[in-house]
C-alpha cells in the first residue's frame, strides 16, 4: 500500500502526484504514483487516496476522478463534494438522502451504514440493467466524499480483482 514508506517520502510522492494531476488534467489522462503493489498505481482525490491497476485510464483533477479499464466494462468515480457540511452528523444524514434518491432507478438495491477508508459512511449496492455497482458516501469530519464502482455483471475476474483491490486500498491520508 501507499502508506508503507517513511512519512516524508510519502508526502513527497503525494505532492508529486498532485503536480502530475494538475499538469496532465488538461491532456485528460492522469498518471498515478507508483504503488508498492506490482501493477498498481496510487491516486488521490482530496484527502482520499486509492489504488487502481496501472492499465486503467484515469481522468479528472485533484477533487474529482473518473477511471475505467479499456473495453469499458467498468467505471469508477471518486469525488470530494465541494461544500463541507456543518457537522459530520449532517454530512452522514445528507449522504443517506443522496443515496436514497439514487436508489429509485435501481433493482435489488440495499443500503446500510459502513466505514470507508476508516471514516463513517453509507454504502448502497444494486443493479441497473446489466450493471452491478456500489456507491459510497463517506464523511471525513464535515467533508463528504462520494465513490462509485460499476461493472457489467457478472464481473470478469480482472474486474472483480480490481474492485477488491481498490476497496482495500481506500484511505484518508490527512487528519480530519
Amino acid at each position: 500500500m501507499i502508506g508503507t514508506h517513511r512519512k516524508g517520502s510519502a508526502a513527497r510522492r503525494w505532492a508529486l502526484a498532485l503536480l502530475l494531476v494538475g499538469a496532465t488534467a488538461a491532456c485528460g489522462r492522469i498518471r498515478g504514483v507508483p504503488s508498492s503493489r506490482a501493477g498498481w498505481s496510487g491516486f488521490r482525490a482530496g484527502a482520499l487516496s486509492f489504488e487502481l491497476p496501472e492499465e486503467w485510464i484515469v481522468r479528472g483533477d485533484s477533487t474529482r476522478l473518473r477511471a475505467e479499464p479499456s473495453g469499458g466494462m467498468a467505471q469508477l468515480r471518486v469525488e470530494r463534494v465541494e461544500r463541507p457540511f456543518r457537522s459530520e452528523a449532517e454530512c452522514l444524514a445528507q449522504a443517506e438522502q443522496s443515496l436514497a434518491r439514487g436508489a429509485a432507478g435501481l433493482e435489488r438495491s440495499r443500503r446500510h451504514p459502513t466505514r470507508l477508508g476508516g471514516r463513517p459512511a453509507v454504502v448502497q449496492e444494486g443493479d441497473s440493467g446489466a450493471w452491478h455497482g456500489w456507491a459510497w458516501a463517506a464523511c471525513d469530519g464535515s467533508q463528504q466524499y462520494r465513490v462509485s464502482f460499476l461493472a457489467i455483471s457478472p464481473m470478469a475476474q480482472p474486474l472483480f480483482a480490481a474492485q477488491r483491490g481498490f476497496d482495500a486500498s481506500l484511505q484518508f491520508v490527512e487528519p480530519r
